[in-house]
This record gives structure tokens, sequence and C-alpha cells, in this order.
């Protein structure tokens, strides 16, 4: 687990590329909440990853619902970040990857 942690913001991006910006606002606040935890800097991809998602979920979310969502991602144990990280891509995100591929 010590090491999915390290990759929170990772999947933070992941989850926002794939357009699920509620979990990715979860999984930013469970990342922020790790580092500060273990004391420890990003390190310069995570660092980037971790822009990356945040500037895509301040575009999406407003700021209230963003603190809201960021905040529940703190309070988030190990096993529910990775079912968050896991959970299927909504139904349009999964037709556009579906046609990317046919074509």
């Amino acid at each position: 687990w010590d090491a999915f942690g390290t990759f929170a913001s990772v999947f933070a991006l992941l989850a926002a590329c794939e357009g699920r910006i509620r979990s990715a606002a979860r999984l930013l606040g469970f990342a922020d909440h790790g580092r500060r935890e273990m004391g420890m800097q990003l390190e310069p991809n995570e660092l980037r990853a971790h822009e990356l998602a945040s500037a895509r979920v301040r575009s999406e979310l407003d700021a209230g619902e963003r603190e809201s969502l960021m905040a529940e991602g703190e309070r988030l144990d190990e096993e529910a970040a990775c079912a968050l990280t896991l959970e299927p891509l909504p139904a349009p995100a999964r037709a556009k990857r579906k046609a990317r591929a046919e074509s």
C-alpha cells in the first residue's frame, strides 16, 4: 500500500483524463493528505501529474464542490482510494474510447 500512496497524484490524473473529475478531486485530496502525513515531497513526474490533475479539476468544478470532494479524499483509506482508481469509465467516455479504437 505504501507505493499506492506514492502514485496517488498519477491516479488522480488518470481519473481526470478519463472524465472522472469527482474521483480525481477525491484522489488529489487523498494524495495531499498522504504526502503531508509522511512528510514527503513530490518527485518531478508526480508534481507534474498533480498539477495537471489539479488544473483539470479546477476547470470542471466550482471551488466549494472541489474543496468538499478533496476533503472527502483526505479521509479515504487505501482500499477506498484504490476502488476510485479502478472504477469503470462513465458511459460517454467508454463510447469515445471505443470509437477511437475502431477508427
